[in-house]
């Protein structure tokens, strides 16, 4: 969609962040920062932690802010629990691989666009 405020590679990083988490803490995730599940939705990419991540990002609006502050909550539970695995080597590379993308940066805790 045209006018996305974040972008569709930076959802798809997050997204794989996701594959080490139980669906219980996903939905969890999500579900705390209000993001609508579209349970009915069925998306083409493989496996339970993807398509779950996949139908809550379905009932979101990318272009609309409304939508996009929920999404960055998720995001900010994301980079706290990176955050968290800091002394764990793999938790360094995974946090590694989001700083890269350029598409958020944090100030005072919080996740602010880039």
């Amino acid at each position: 969609m045209a006018g996305d405020i974040i972008s569709k590679k930076t959802r798809q990083e997050f997204r794989e962040q996701f594959v080490g988490w139980t669906l219980r803490t996903i939905a969890m995730e999500f579900d705390a920062a209000d993001v609508p599940w579209a349970s009915d939705y069925q998306p083409s990419c493989s496996g339970e932690r993807r398509s779950l991540v996949e139908q809550y990002y379905h009932a979101v609006d990318f272009s609309e802010w409304k939508d996009v502050r929920k999404i960055l909550m998720v995001y900010e539970g994301v980079l706290a629990r990176l955050e968290d695995d800091m002394i764990n080597p793999v938790g360094r590379r995974r946090l590694g691989n989001l700083s890269r993308s350029k598409a958020y940066h944090r100030k005072r805790d919080r996740v602010v666009e880039a």
